[in-house]
C-alpha cells in the first residue's frame, strides 16, 4: 500500500513539472534598450499580435516584446507555437534601428510596446493584428495586412496602408501637404480644421478624397477592405 502510494505521489508531482514546464514555454518576453545616438528612426517588424509606438527618452530607445504560443487545431491534430525557440535581432544601419526576431513565429501572438524620441521617424509593420502609434512627430510609415491602424500625432508626415481594417488617423500639424484617401471598400471621413468635410461619394462600394495642400506633412491612408478617418488640427 504504502509502495502504491508513493507511486502515485512520484507520478502527481511528474505530471505537476510536466505541467510547469509546459506553461513555462507557452510564454517568452524580451526587454532592452538601445542608445538612441546616431539613429534617426526605427523599424519595427511584427507578425501577428500588437505594435504599440509611444514617445519615451531623447537618449534611448526602449522596448519589450512579449511573446505567448497559440495552438491551431487540425483535423489530425494541433500544432502549438514555441516562444522559447525565438530569439530578439537589433539591427543598427545607416542611422536606423530595426527590431526584429528570428525563429519560428508560427502560432506565435507578439506584443510589442517601444518607445523612442518624439522626434525619431518610425516604420512598423504587422502582418495579422493591430498597430498604434502616437506622439511621434518625425513622420510615420505603417502598414498591417489584416488588422487595424491607429494614429495620434503632433505632426509629421503619415502614410498607412492596411488590406482588410480600419484606419483612423489624427494630426495636429499646421502645416500639412498633399492628402491622399482612400478605401476600397469602405467609406472615407475626414475632419479639417474641426469641420467635417462633406464629399460626394462615388458610385460603388469604395469612397475617396484628396487634397492638394501647402505644407510639409504629407497624409495618405489607404484601406482595401475597410474605413479610414482622418481628422487634421
Amino acid at each position: 500500500m504504502i509502495r502504491y502510494a508513493l507511486v502515485s505521489i512520484l507520478a502527481l508531482a511528474v505530471i505537476g513539472l510536466s505541467e510547469t514546464s509546459t506553461k513555462a514555454q507557452s510564454e517568452k518576453n524580451f526587454d532592452g534598450k538601445v542608445s538612441a545616438t546616431s539613429l534617426k528612426s526605427i523599424d519595427v517588424r511584427g507578425r501577428v499580435g500588437s505594435i504599440r509606438l509611444t514617445p519615451g527618452s531623447e537618449t534611448e530607445i526602449r522596448y519589450s516584446v512579449r511573446l505567448k504560443a497559440k495552438t491551431e487545431w487540425h483535423l489530425f491534430g494541433a500544432r502549438t507555437g514555441h516562444p522559447e525557440r525565438l530569439e530578439m535581432v537589433e539591427d543598427r544601419h545607416g542611422g536606423v534601428l530595426t527590431l526584429d526576431l528570428s525563429g519560428d513565429r508560427d502560432n506565435i501572438e507578439e506584443e510589442w510596446m517601444v518607445e523612442v524620441p518624439a522626434a525619431f521617424a518610425a516604420k512598423l509593420h504587422l502582418d495579422v493584428g493591430k498597430l498604434r502609434a502616437t506622439g511621434i512627430r518625425g513622420g510615420l510609415d505603417t502598414r498591417v495586412d489584416v488588422g487595424d491602424i491607429d494614429v495620434d500625432v503632433p505632426e509629421g508626415a503619415v502614410y498607412a496602408d492596411s488590406s482588410v481594417g480600419d484606419i483612423r488617423v489624427r494630426t495636429s500639424t499646421s502645416s500639412y501637404g498633399n492628402v491622399d484617401l482612400k478605401a476600397s471598400v469602405g467609406k472615407v471621413r475626414v475632419t479639417l480644421d474641426s469641420h467635417q468635410v462633406d464629399h460626394k461619394r462615388s458610385p460603388g462600394a469604395g469612397d475617396s478624397w484628396r487634397l492638394t495642400g501647402p505644407g510639409r506633412d504629407h497624409i495618405r491612408a489607404h484601406s482595401e477592405v475597410g474605413d479610414v478617418d482622418v481628422r487634421i488640427r
